[in-house]
Parts: structure tokens; sequence; C-alpha cells
């Protein structure tokens, strides 16, 4: 049960990604992500930029590491304001395939 209020619009999360040696996330497996800095998030995982309709990722780019973002999410049915120093992210397969000016090719081939 989420239990948001009638209107109200947000993500689960559902795992927090980390590197052994990071501090404890602030966010936590359960929270409801409602909103990043101005931007509120819809239940698909978007926001509304410049009149558009974008991926979360697309507000999550406008900061930098060591930025602070704050956040609003609903944990345990209650609405908390939380602020998320941002760090380099760890993704399983890079969301890039260029690294600087030279293309790292992939050691998997998919094939369906």
């Amino acid at each position: 049960q989420l239990q948001l209020e009638a209107g109200e619009t947000g993500v689960l999360v559902m795992s927090v990604n980390r590197r052994p040696t990071d501090p404890p996330s602030v966010l936590k497996k359960g929270d409801v992500l409602l909103q990043v800095g101005k931007y509120k998030v819809d239940n698909f995982g978007a926001v509304r930029m410049l009149g558009q309709r974008v991926a979360l990722s697309a507000a999550q780019d406008l900061f930098y590491v060591g930025d602070v973002a704050r956040l609003r999410v609903r944990r345990d049915g209650k609405i908390e304001e939380l602020e998320a120093e941002l760090r380099s992210s760890t993704h399983l397969i890079p969301r890039c395939l260029y690294h600087g000016k030279v293309t790292i090719e992939p050691e998997y081939f998919i094939f369906a």
C-alpha cells in the first residue's frame, strides 16, 4: 500500500544502488518519490520541464556530483523533505557507451 493521498503522484523506490563504501542513502526501499527539486514526479516516472513531459533522468541531469538535491517523499504514510548529496552513479550497464572521444565496445552481444 503506497498510502498516497487523492491527486498525489510519484514512483515507488524498489531499491537503492550504492557502493559498499558509500554512506547510507537518504532514500529507502518503499519510499514514494514525489518531487525532485521543483519538479513533481508523475506515476510513470516523468516530470514536466520547460512545458514538456520528460523522463525523471532529465531532472537528475541538471545536478552535478556533489550538489544537494531536495527530495519530497512519502515514507510510512507521512511526507518527508530530504536532502541528498549526489554521488557518481553506479550502473551495472553504463548509460552511455562513449567515454570521452573513445567508443567503448560492449563485451557482450544480445541476440533475440
